[in-house]
């Protein structure tokens, strides 16, 4: 009679051990390389929506700025946001979230977050702070920086909620553009006082600040991953 070739009980329990080791030393990587992956592409439809949304917006208030539009009323814009983009207003301000949102080392809450939260239907966030024009140093098409929108990938209920890691800074032009806070558009719109568009008189903010070598300011890794083909560059 022909002996049954198998694995015995001691061989099967070893390969199962290999394999959950295995598995616990490669699954952090892979968790962060999608989420990397997931960054760029995510700030960009971002973008793309709200800019459309502007659009709408301008043109049903018949105004060619925001401040025309809404005043500097962030609540009043996100009510007005609704008819454009699919989402609601949050019942939290962006500080009633937990964690709190903190800069990109953990180590220190952002300052001036009570603003008014707008959850989209996919399950990312923004907050925003309207404010006064400040039209010192526009260039060309823009009319100058009318707020700060704080984007959170994955939503400010879910952790990290660091800038930089999940939570990127934008700026909102009076003109109704979206412009990563740090990069080149942003130096592009805003770098130097009667330069013609595309002439800035510094260099881009995340160069020292959110690059290959460290991260010493979060706030401006949007514009790090905006000229770098979209792609986050900083260790993450």
């Amino acid at each position: 009679m022909r002996k049954k070739k198998g694995f015995t009980l001691a061989e099967v329990l070893i390969t199962l051990s290999i394999i959950g080791v295995v598995a616990a030393m490669t699954t952090p990587s892979l968790v962060g390389g999608y989420q990397k992956a997931k960054v760029g592409p995510s700030i960009r439809k971002f973008m793309s929506t709200l800019e459309n949304a502007n659009e709408y917006l301008l043109a049903d208030k018949e105004s060619n700025t925001i401040s025309g539009a809404v005043g500097s009323n962030s609540t009043e814009y996100l009510t007005e946001l609704q008819k454009y983009v699919e989402g609601s207003i949050d019942d939290k301000k962006m500080n009633g979230f937990t964690p709190k949102p903190k800069y990109f080392s953990g180590t220190e809450d952002i300052a001036d977050i009570e603003i008014p939260v707008y959850s989209l239907k996919a399950g990312d966030a923004f907050a925003i702070s309207l404010t006064t024009p400040d039209k010192t140093n526009v260039n060309g098409s823009y009319k100058g920086k009318v707020g700060r929108i704080y984007y959170d990938i994955n939503g400010f209920n879910i952790k990290p909620n660091k800038v930089g890691r999940d939570i990127f800074v934008l700026a909102l032009d009076n003109a109704g553009s979206v412009i990563p806070e740090g990069g080149s558009a942003y130096n592009k719109a805003y770098g130097s006082a009667g330069g013609d568009e595309g002439e800035a008189s510094t260099s881009e903010a995340w160069v020292g600040t959110c690059d290959e070598t460290k991260v010493t300011d979060g706030m401006n890794c949007a514009g790090s991953i905006a000229d770098n083909d979209w792609k986050v560059i900083y260790r993450f």
